[in-house]
């Protein structure tokens, strides 16, 4: 059996200190860095203010209306296409961006297509385009349904019914009609406007009027270029000034939705507000009396007790009445 010395073993110990000394520590594993959380992807806007939609009414085999003799017997879907044409140019010199449903009167373009190409273009405005030989003047029409309380056509979480699509953007639609009523008023005409569920407009999901041209009055020509021309300018001049309210609509829905968010945003980098201290009051000065002066005493002598003040009874005051005119004095 092996025996160490006390010497040695000490030795030993010692060496091994040291070596546990010299054995390098593992450092602590920061933990990993928190993921920035996404931010929310904001829901587009409701309508594009530069998008105006354009649906001359009818097209292939579907001939409308026959415009009479005095428009040469030209067809409706003729005559709403050329309209058409007419209003996209002059749009487009105005920087609109202009979508026809359809671009020649022999496309065959179901009501439903036309629908359908109508709610994607998230357009300002959307005018369905007509004509007919009777009547006079321009006729505007919004949809005949009605809005209940709840519709709002910045939800974009609900999904409307195909048949009534146009509820949520109803009050928009009037409020486009009565823009252009306004601007049509200055060419002197009949101007009729009101309310009708003109197909397809029921299932539009933007701010929808139907547009009917008649003539101006009763020996007028409804295709005469120069009638179409006026009206077409007066609409270029109504929906200018309605993407402009559309336009300033969206900044201020983007300003309040900015205010709302800012506080949230900006939290972690805003530095605390600072306080400032209160100012410590000012210490009461110790009052010290001069070795030869006495310190004045308290007053101790009683305050004298008020002297009750009379009463009056209860009633009217009584008036003296004037000299010489007492119940004893002479008339």
């Amino acid at each position: 059996m092996l025996t160490l010395s006390t010497s040695t073993r000490a030795l030993l110990l010692l060496l091994a200190a040291a070596a546990s000394a010299q054995t390098p520590t593992s450092a602590p594993v920061p933990p990993p860095p928190r993921k920035a959380k996404p931010k929310p992807k904001s829901a587009p806007p409701p309508y594009n203010p530069n998008i105006i939609l354009l649906d001359p009414a009818h097209g292939g085999q579907d001939n409308g209306s026959n415009l009479g003799p005095k428009a040469g017997n030209e067809l409706e879907k003729d005559l709403n296409i050329a309209f058409a044409n007419r209003l996209n140019t002059l749009l487009t010199a105005k920087g609109f961006t202009v979508v026809l449903t359809h671009a020649a009167s022999s496309d065959e373009v179901t009501a439903d297509q036309r629908v359908e190409l109508t709610n994607r273009t998230r357009a300002v405005a959307c005018l369905l385009l007509h004509a007919t030989p009777s009547g006079k003047g321009i006729h505007l029409f919004a949809s005949s349904l009605t809005a209940p309380s709840y519709a709002d056509e910045r939800d974009n979480t609900t999904i409307a019914p195909w048949d009534s699509a146009q509820v949520p953007s109803l009050p928009r639609s009037l409020q486009l009609a009565n823009e252009m009523a306004t601007a049509l008023n200055g060419l002197k005409v009949p101007l009729l406007v009101g309310r009708a569920s003109v197909s397809p407009i029921d299932s539009m999901s933007c701010a929808a009027v139907a547009v009917e041209i008649a003539p101006a009055a009763d020996k007028s020509n409804v295709a005469d270029e120069t009638y179409q021309q006026h009206i077409a300018e007066s609409i270029v001049t109504a929906l200018t000034y309605w993407r402009q309210h559309a336009q300033d609509q969206l900044n201020a829905q983007q300003a309040a939705q900015n205010a709302a968010a800012a506080p949230a945003k900006g939290a972690p980098n805003t530095p605390p507000p600072t306080t400032t201290p209160k100012p410590k009051p000012k210490p009461k000065p110790i009052i010290i009396n001069a070795p030869d002066e006495v310190p004045l005493a308290p007053d101790t002598t009683p305050a004298p007790k008020p002297v009750p003040v009379p009463t009056r009874p209860a009633g009217p005051i009584p008036v003296a009445p004037p000299a010489g005119k007492g119940p004893g004095a002479q008339p």
